[in-house]
C-alpha cells in the first residue's frame, strides 16, 4: 500500500522543505539532488511553487527521469541579481538519465500550471524546456514575491546538499485551497486509500 503524505501548513517554508516534500514519493538517495540556500517562502510564494513543482514531479514519474532506475532529478536554487537592483531567486529543474524525451503535441493543464501560474502570481519567468535528455525548467521569482517583506538577504545563509529519503512509491497529497481538497478527496478515494 502506497504511503501518504499529510497536508501541512504553507506559512514560512523554507524552499527546500517545499522541494523535498514534492519530491518523497518518488524520491531516493540515488536519483535525485536537491541543493541551495536557505530561503524562507511567503505563504503565497510556497502555494504556487508546489504547485508547479507537484506537476514537474508528476510528469518526471509518469514520462521522465523519475520513471527509470537510472534517471536523476536534480533541484537547485540560488539568490541572482541578474543584473537587475533587486535580487530574485532562480529555482532550476533538470531531468537526465531518463527516456529520450517527446515535446508534447498539445499543452495540458499541468504545462499551463508550470509555465503559467509563476508569472501570474508571483510576477516571475517559468522556462521549460523539452531537451531530448531531459526536461528542463528555470523559474525565477522577485526576491520580494518570494520571501517576507519583514525577511532580509541574510535568508541566504550558505548551502547544503539535502537528499530526500528513499519513500518508495507513496501518493503524494497536499491541500492549497478547497479545491485542491477537493481533487485530493476524490484521488484518494478513487484509488482506494481514503
Amino acid at each position: 500500500m502506497p504511503r501518504v503524505v499529510e497536508p501541512w501548513p504553507l506559512a514560512g517554508r523554507q524552499l527546500a522543505d517545499v522541494v523535498r516534500h514534492e519530491l518523497a514519493p518518488y524520491a531516493t538517495a540515488g536519483n535525485t539532488t536537491v541543493d541551495g540556500p536557505d530561503v524562507v517562502l511567503r505563504p503565497e510564494a510556497t502555494q504556487a511553487v508546489v504547485m508547479v513543482l507537484h506537476e514537474l514531479v508528476t510528469n518526471a514519474a509518469k514520462y521522465g527521469a523519475l520513471s527509470t532506475s537510472n534517471g536523476q532529478v536534480s533541484v537547485r536554487w540560488e539568490r541572482r541579481l541578474n543584473g537587475n537592483p533587486l535580487p530574485e531567486v532562480m529555482i532550476e529543474w533538470l531531468e537526465s538519465g531518463g527516456p529520450l524525451v517527446v515535446v508534447p503535441v498539445r499543452q495540458g493543464y499541468g504545462t499551463s500550471v508550470i509555465r503559467d501560474l509563476i508569472p501570474y502570481e508571483l510576477s516571475g519567468t517559468v522556462d521549460l524546456a523539452y531537451a531530448a535528455s531531459g526536461v528542463r525548467c528555470k523559474i525565477e521569482i522577485p526576491f520580494e514575491q518570494a520571501t517576507s517583506s519583514d525577511r532580509s538577504a541574510d535568508q541566504f545563509t550558505g548551502s547544503r546538499s539535502l537528499l530526500p529519503p528513499d519513500a518508495g512509491s507513496p501518493i503524494a497529497i497536499f491541500a492549497l485551497n478547497g479545491f485542491c481538497r477537493v481533487a485530493v478527496t476524490f484521488l484518494c478515494v478513487t484509488s482506494g486509500t481514503a
